[in-house]
């Protein structure tokens, strides 16, 4: 499974889940520059990114298309 952030920084899963049941278009990117990732299929979604936070504080599993969320679970 890969890992993936959202470019925007939600700070609890119930804003990224809101967001996207508003229909707002979400995009995901790979940490560290994984680019050989195709920008489709599932991916965990982990945030807050903070500098200094060890551990994340949600986690969501997600299906993409282009880099960007199609459905959450």
């Amino acid at each position: 499974m890969l890992k993936g952030y959202t470019v925007i920084n939600y700070a609890t899963k119930r804003q990224l889940l809101d967001d996207f049941m508003a229909g707002k278009r979400i995009k995901v990117y790979p940490p560290n520059g994984m680019q050989h990732h195709s920008g489709n299929g599932g991916v965990m979604i982990e945030g807050p990114i903070e500098p200094g936070l060890e551990l994340p504080r949600w986690y969501a599993y997600a299906r993409i298309e282009n880099f960007v969320i199609k459905s959450i679970t």
